[in-house]
């Protein structure tokens, strides 16, 4: 009788399904039955009717959207006019951030056809290089000579456009191959960016900021109330010193501390100077403050730090070649100082050398002159120079340290190219050595690293790569993979991805917390285990040789537990930076990657916690929110320590270049509060020389014309400093402190220079006209033609840039940019309409 009663009960389950399968199926044929009626060519029909009439009528983003819904992009061409183009381009440049790929592809296909067609040359380039698309960029260049009379004015624009998106060295070869004339010579120098010190230190005499400054003048010790002097350091004092100079003098190629220009050259080096106050390894990062202050002057810079490369003191010279590659960052040059000055330390044997230096000496040399180079040619893949470092990367015999700087340089040099042989270097190193390379050391992550940036911004191009990495060995595959796709997906708003990323963080912490029982696979991630490496892993190796066969196996399967501890807690980390760096590409996304990281503060492991201050600052690099500073600022007084001095790092990076006077009284209150602790401290001092970057000239900002572009080579810096202080005493706080040299290639003037050609010439000069800067709005779909910004204040040119505001010129009956966006240098010219 009761099993009666079950299968009574199973039909009764079983009938309303059936039901709902038939209802579907008849659902489908109706469906299938409409479609066939539906003539499609009455519809079609239909579409062009109503396009054209939507455009006449100021409805472009509903023309836009229907000719999406149908997937007939092509036909706006036929309808698109100088009246109605900006609006529709605008929308379309708007919407592809939020289609799926290869949709979004598709919309950045047809806005770049769209500009061509109606000769907007300068804003197909900027649409060329967000396609990342050298072609359609130097299709774009060699269109402008079908304009006679704006040809010379249109290819200078278009060249400052693709410089300061880091793209320069992606029309030399077409520079190169036109007749030899003035403009020629005009193009080389924008593209090589060899003007950009000159045009620098002309706006620094036109704001009167010219004066070096010293770092009392950045830390203004008299307004700091102190908690009582404690032991200082005067070791990590001098670094911070060395590093706030550079950074407050950057670009300026003079300052108060290490420039002596009255001394000569050799051991007549005045003992005052800053570099010699430093111990050890400290005068690396000293030296190479140097490149710093003599930021883009390769021709004023080399000369200074020439004396150095002489150095009988191997930290010295060291320093010096990393400010060699410094100097040159972001610089091209015909004779390559930087290749010629560098290529000759990097083949020196580790069993020292004529000089007697010791193997010690030696690789700090040798790891200077490969991130030297990988500095100087960031974003200018030039194979000389990858033929001198794949060598380094692929010898068993060297040390993990110099292969893990040899993986980074190449990885910035080829920054989301996805350069075959590059990819194909990393790649073998990880499989013959992944067992020397573990995800918890230094040299391991680099190269990781190394790999990640080859792909930045690629998206699924990446896929190939990833399928390959799951072979490594178990620990290292993980770490690599979280990486590689984190960078392969940066700055492209994938909301799946910023998932897959949050489950990711929640599966570790499941892993790390579970207990002794869990059901691991290879039963190495209970929490109970964590704790015992944790707690006995330091004791372990010293406790007796005489212990039996058993105990030293004990110790081992500990040892590895604690790596691969560490090894998830990597992986944790850049989980969670890769929701910031995903989702940096648009405001949407933005503000719902902050709701993410608030929830991974309240309830994320440690190692998630610590990323979370350093993911606010890659959302707003350069940019200090108001609402965060005061969450940052609870957060560098956490409990753990490594939050605090991660919240501390970002308050810098956040602030930098802007000299925000909240920011900065903050951070003089934590210098007080922090006043005995000279780890923090020196944190602390970081932090101020990035707030006041280049006297608040620069900016470290990854975003390009008006947020419409991102800078593969800033984005590679910035993430790859970020993704390296993980590990913050291994990394800035240690002996690699040289790493905060990753910001350089991002550093970029943050004014608006207008230039304007010379009468009978092809050359271009500065032109100071009237404009208005003010906080932008944005005017994607608005009716009529609303203003692009708010709040706005009249200055002449030479203007300032924050983060979000907006230059637009006074006169625009006078005077016409040939600019899409007017930022960095905008060319103008006169308005043959305009009357008196």
């Amino acid at each position: 009788a009761a099993a009666d009663g079950d299968n009574g009960a199973e039909a009764d389950e079983e009938e309303p399904k059936k039901k709902t399968a038939e209802e579907m199926a008849a659902m489908e044929e109706d469906r299938k039955e409409a479609a066939e009626l539906v003539d499609k060519a009455a519809l079609e029909y239909l579409v062009d009717s109503i396009v054209p009439f939507q455009l006449k009528h100021s409805c472009e983003p509903d023309a836009v959207d229907l000719l999406l819904e149908v997937e007939k992009l092509g036909k706006l061409s036929k309808h698109i006019d100088e009246h109605n183009y900006a609006r529709v381009c605008l929308y379309l440049l708007s919407s592809c951030h939020f289609l799926p790929p290869p949709e979004d592809w598709v919309v950045l296909e047809c806005a770049f056809s769209l500009y061509t067609q109606v000769k907007q040359f300068p804003d197909a380039a900027i649409v060329a290089i967000k396609l990342n698309d050298i072609a359609k960029l130097q299709a774009t260049f060699n269109a402008c000579d079908a304009l006679k009379e704006d040809a010379f004015a249109l290819k200078c624009q278009i060249a400052y456009i693709a410089a300061g998106a880091n793209h320069g060295a992606d029309l030399t070869e077409i520079i190169e191959a036109m007749a030899d004339s003035d403009a020629k010579e005009t193009l080389e120098e924008i593209v090589s960016n060899s003007k950009l010190s000159e045009h620098f230190m002309n706006v620094a005499r036109d704001l009167d900021v010219v004066e070096a400054k010293t770092p009392e003048d950045v830390f203004k010790k008299h307004l700091v109330e102190s908690r009582g002097g404690g032991a200082i350091d005067t070791a990590r004092k001098h670094l911070a010193d060395a590093f706030v100079n550079g950074f407050v003098n950057a670009g300026f190629c003079k300052d108060k501390l290490v420039c002596d220009p009255e001394e000569d050259a050799g051991d007549q080096v005045s003992k005052s100077n800053l570099i010699y106050k430093n111990k050890d390894h400290g005068k690396i990062s000293a030296t190479a403050s140097l490149g710093l202050i003599s930021l883009w002057d390769v021709d004023g810079g080399l000369p200074m730090i020439d004396k150095y490369l002489y150095s009988k003191d191997m930290n010295v010279l060291a320093g010096a070649l990393l400010a060699v590659g410094v100097t040159c960052a972001g610089t091209q040059s015909d004779c390559d100082p930087a290749l010629a000055l560098l290529a000759e330390h990097l083949a020196v044997e580790d069993g020292g050398d004529a000089t007697g230096s010791t193997p010690q000496g030696t690789m700090a040399t040798r790891i200077s002159a490969i991130m030297g180079l990988g500095l100087a040619y960031a974003g200018n893949p030039r194979p000389a120079v990858t033929e001198l470092l794949v060598p380094i990367i692929t010898d068993d015999s060297q040390p993990s340290d110099i292969v893990g700087a040899a993986s980074l340089s190449l990885g910035l040099i080829h920054a989301g190219t996805a350069n075959d042989e590059a990819v194909q270097t990393l790649l073998q190193v990880l499989m013959m050595r992944g067992s020397e390379l573990p995800a918890h050391k230094l040299g391991s992550r680099l190269v990781c690293l190394g790999l990640g940036l080859l792909f930045v911004r690629k998206g699924d191009e990446a896929d190939a790569v990833l399928e390959v990495i799951k072979t490594f060995d178990k620990d290292l595959a993980q770490y690599c993979q979280v990486v590689v796709e984190t960078m392969a997906y940066a700055a492209t708003g994938n909301v799946l991805k910023v998932q897959q990323m949050l489950a990711m963080i929640v599966d570790l912490e499941t892993e790390g917390s579970g207990g002794a029982n869990a059901n691991n696979a290879d039963g190495k991630s209970s929490g109970g285990a964590d704790g015992a490496a944790e707690a006995k892993g330091g004791s372990g190796g010293g406790s007796g040789d005489k212990s039996s066969g058993s105990g030293s196996s004990s110790r081992e399967q500990k040892k590895k537990e604690k790596e691969a501890a560490v090894g998830k807690q990597q992986s944790s980390f850049v989980a969670v930076l890769a929701i910031a760096l995903i989702a940096l590409a648009e405001e949407v996304g933005m503000s719902m990657a902050h709701r993410n990281l608030e929830h991974i503060l309240q309830f994320g492991n440690k190692a998630a916690r610590k990323a979370v201050p350093l993911a606010y600052a890659l959302l707003h690099v350069s940019d200090p929110e108001v609402a965060l500073l005061d969450t940052l600022g609870r957060l560098t007084h956490d409990a753990n320590m490594e939050v605090a001095h991660n919240a501390i790092l970002a308050l810098g990076i956040m602030g930098a270049g802007t000299n925000h006077a909240r920011l900065a009284s903050m951070l003089r209150q934590l210098s007080g509060f922090y006043a005995k602790d000279s780890t923090t401290l020196y944190l602390v001092r970081l932090a101020q020389g990035l707030l006041h970057l280049g006297k608040g000239l620069l900016t470290i900002a990854p975003h390009r014309s008006d947020r419409t572009l991102v800078s593969n080579v800033a984005l590679s810096c910035l993430a790859g400093l970020m993704l390296l202080c993980s590990e913050l005493k291994e990394s800035v706080l240690g002996s690699s402190h040289w790493l905060m040299y990753l910001l350089v290639p991002a550093i970029r003037p943050r004014f608006v220079v207008t230039l304007q050609q010379e009468k009978g010439k092809e050359k271009l000069e500065q032109k100071p006209i009237s404009c208005h800067v003010g906080q932008s709005v944005d005017v994607v779909g608005q009716a009529g033609k609303p203003r692009g910004i708010t709040g706005f204040q009249t200055h002449n040119t030479p203007v300032l840039l924050g983060v979000g505001e907006r230059c637009e010129l006074a006169n625009e009956q006078k005077y016409i940019s040939l600019a899409p966006v007017n930022e960095g240098f905008v060319v103008i010219k006169d308005n043959p309409e305009y009357q008196d």
